[in-house]
């Protein structure tokens, strides 16, 4: 066999080995590209969801920005009342008549509200005589109760009243006179005071509507009983200077007079009250409204409502309705 002959196969077996293995390359390049493709892909899609869920957050971001504005629910603790005022009256409404709020009320539990229940809610709600009522001061009256709770409150307040056998058990002689007399000047009083006590009258002496509502809650027993026994008088001033709290300058409070004749009968106290005053007489027009209200400059007349309490007697009437100045 030539030289040359042996060899001339390699060439020949070598090139499709060198072929298998380009196409080999080009599998294994295009294996790659093609991960490297869906890697790229995938990217782009994590990215692309990405971006739109930071826009949506942005956009939601922005439409939440907006602060809610004030309502004047917000001071409102009483899940029960917050609800009754937005579904009944309506959130906007800051004030309602007294008659449309019974009414309310009425259709929200389904009630019966006889006038006397009603006339002292709204003696509650409205102790300054606005008018009307605010959601806060329903809120207030109504406190941690149910509203149904709170207006029971009241019937058990006419019921209590009402029992009159456990009055008729009390020896009225053993019910000493008392007599509440709330003026921003007692000095100016002094005279009548010492009258009274020498009638054996006990006279508490208060200065400011917020001390008198004070001293009323927590001598409510003992008031109670002298009421019953129809040995309690209140006497008060129609005008009263008033701060609002200590170091804080006095201001004129106009309604005084009123806000406590009203704060008492809002508690159903039957006791005779008498608005003693001077030149604000012309304002008092407003004891026509209750039942054993007067209103008077007159200190002789003064001095007989005095009398009368010590003496016992529950039936004068000439000190009532108001008293126009001469």
């Amino acid at each position: 066999m030539p030289a040359g002959h042996g060899r001339d196969p390699e060439p020949h077996q070598g090139r499709p080995v060198a072929l298998a293995r380009e196409a080999a390359l080009e599998d294994e390049d295009d294996r790659r590209l093609s991960r490297r493709l869906d890697t790229l892909s995938f990217a782009l899609q994590v990215y692309f969801l990405q971006t739109a869920s930071s826009k949506s957050g942005a956009s939601q971001t922005i439409e939440t920005e907006p602060e809610k504005p004030p309502s004047i629910l917000d001071e409102v603790r009483n899940e029960e009342v917050r609800m009754f005022w937005e579904e009944r009256i309506g959130q906007d409404s800051s004030f309602i008549a007294g008659q449309r709020l019974c009414d309310e009320l009425v259709e929200w539990l389904g009630i019966h509200l006889d006038q006397t229940t009603a006339d002292t809610l709204l003696l509650r709600l409205d102790e300054y005589a606005i008018g009307g009522v605010s959601p806060s001061s329903l809120d207030n009256f109504v406190g941690q109760r149910s509203i149904r709770d709170a207006l029971s409150g009241l019937g058990v307040i006419r019921k209590g009243m009402s029992t009159a056998s456990q009055c008729k058990s009390v020896d009225r002689s053993t019910i000493k006179p008392l007599l509440v007399w709330i003026d921003d000047e007692p000095l100016n009083n002094d005279w009548l005071i010492d009258n009274a006590r020498q009638l054996n009258i006990t006279v508490i002496c208060l200065t400011c509507t917020a001390s008198a509502k004070v001293w009323i809650e927590v001598n409510e027993g003992l008031l109670r009983k002298a009421d019953y026994a129809g040995r309690l008088r209140f006497i008060s001033d129609n005008y009263r200077w008033e701060a609002d709290g200590i170091n804080t300058r006095s201001v004129l409070n106009i309604t005084a007079g009123e806000a406590i004749l009203r704060y008492l009968r809002g508690r159903m106290y039957r006791a005779p009250v008498m608005i003693y005053c001077g030149l604000s007489i012309a304002e008092t027009a407003y004891v026509k409204s209750f039942s054993r209200a007067g209103s008077t400059t007159d200190w002789i007349l003064c001095l007989r409502f005095i009398k009368n309490l010590a003496a016992g007697i529950d039936t004068d009437y000439d000190w009532e309705g108001f008293s126009r100045l001469s």
